[in-house]
Parts: structure tokens; C-alpha cells; sequence
């Protein structure tokens, strides 16, 4: 069985990672034209303070296709925002095989490609650099706080106490101020979280059959009897 993947890593029974190969963005773009299935965000967090319980990020099954349609719906209000550009680019990161094949999202950035008549200002979109607007953090690294935020208050937390373990266990949270701004960072990005957590479908008919841009991730591909 051959397994082709972005941005994945699988592991043998042992947990050593399985032998792969690149493959060309040209060679799977013909593949990327159908249903759109994520599985969903998951890792483990051990807190010093329930070191006998492995938290876990759960995956769910039954509200991915309610999942896909929010998600298409918060896609939607970021194109009609002031700021829809960087916003843009956190969709991108974080759910790239949809928000590129959005059609609000094709037509805001053909409309934005003919308006500046400069290609600089979507040169994200075209794969050519990572923005850099001066974040002390990444949106991924947002994300997964906030995940990790959400997961702790379903299993019963405090946000602020859940906000204060995350800054006191995780390296990445130390640029961030104070826990609040942990908590204001669950505020703005709850949506979002919340489906890339849980995972989502959205079917091919929902989106254009081509992503805005082209193929522009690295894919691999395993092997596995």
C-alpha cells in the first residue's frame, strides 16, 4: 500500500519512522481536486499536576460535515474583513486544503492581484516566502495553544489556571505576557480551533476543483506492507 502525506510522519510498531521518498507538487495535483477529509489536530499533554492522566485532543467523526460548513462560513467572513490578507494567510496555514480551493477566496485574490497591480502582496499565496509581520508567535504555534486551552477546560479546567500550566510547561509561551493573554488568544481564535481540532469534511462540489496558486506543499510518500 503506498500512503502519500504532508506534513506527517508514520512510525513503525517501535516508533521509528517509516522510509519515504519525496513527491512533486505536479505529480499529486491532479489528486486534490475531490472531498476535503482532515482528520483532526492530536497530541498528547502530560501536565506535572495530573501526571497519572494522558490528556488527549479527541478525535470525532459526527460533526465533521457541520465542521466543513462552518468552516467554509468562517472562510467566507475573512474575505469580507478590512485585514483580510493576513488573515488569509493563517487559513492557509492551518487548513490548506480548503481555503485555497474556496471560490470567495479565488475571486477576493484574483480581484486583489488585478487591483495592486503588483504580485508582492500575494506573494504568500504564490509560495514564494512565510510572511513576516513581526509576531513574537506563529499562528501554528497560536493554534495549538488554543487547542490545548479548549481541551483543558472541556476536561473541567479553569481557563486561567489551564492558561498558567501552558505558560509554565511549553518553551513556545514565553514571549506571551501574562496567562489573560493566553486567554484573550482562546477568545479570538476559538472557530478556528475548535474544527482543527475535531477535523472536518467538506465535499468536492463546495470547492473549486484547482487550489488559488498551485501546489506549493512537500509531500511524501511511504511504503507499507
Amino acid at each position: 500500500m503506498l500512503f502519500v502525506t504532508e506534513g506527517a510522519r508514520v512510525l513503525d510498531q517501535v516508533g521509528r519512522e517509516l522510509p519515504s521518498c519525496p513527491v512533486p507538487g505536479d505529480a499529486i495535483e491532479s489528486l486534490l481536486g475531490g472531498d476535503v477529509w482532515e482528520a483532526g489536530f492530536v497530541r498528547e499533554l502530560r501536565p506535572a499536576e495530573t501526571s497519572d492522566k494522558v490528556l488527549r485532543l479527541r478525535l470525532t467523526s459526527e460533526k465533521r460535515a457541520d465542521n466543513g460548513r462552518d468552516l467554509l462560513r468562517l472562510i467566507y467572513r475573512v474575505t469580507q474583513r478590512v485585514d483580510a490578507i493576513p488573515w488569509l494567510e493563517r487559513l492557509y496555514i492551518a487548513f490548506p486544503s480548503a481555503t485555497a480551493r474556496v471560490a470567495a477566496v479565488q475571486d477576493f485574490l484574483d480581484a486583489q492581484k488585478v487591483k495592486s497591480g503588483s504580485e508582492k502582496k500575494l506573494a504568500f499565496f504564490l509560495g514564494r516566502h512565510e510572511p513576516q509581520r513581526g509576531r513574537p508567535l506563529n499562528w501554528s504555534v497560536e493554534l495549538q495553544l488554543v487547542c490545548w486551552l479548549n481541551m483543558l477546560v472541556d476536561e473541567g479546567w479553569k481557563a486561567a489556571r489551564a492558561a498558567a500550566l501552558l505558560r509554565e510547561k511549553w518553551p513556545e509561551t514565553k514571549h506571551i505576557s501574562d496567562s489573560r493573554s493566553l486567554e484573550n488568544l482562546r477568545c479570538k481564535y476559538r472557530e478556528y480551533a475548535r474544527i482543527f481540532a475535531e477535523g472536518y469534511y467538506i465535499p468536492a462540489r463546495a470547492l473549486r476543483p484547482a487550489p488559488w496558486g498551485g501546489v506549493r506543499r512537500s509531500w511524501r510518500m511511504f511504503t507499507m506492507q
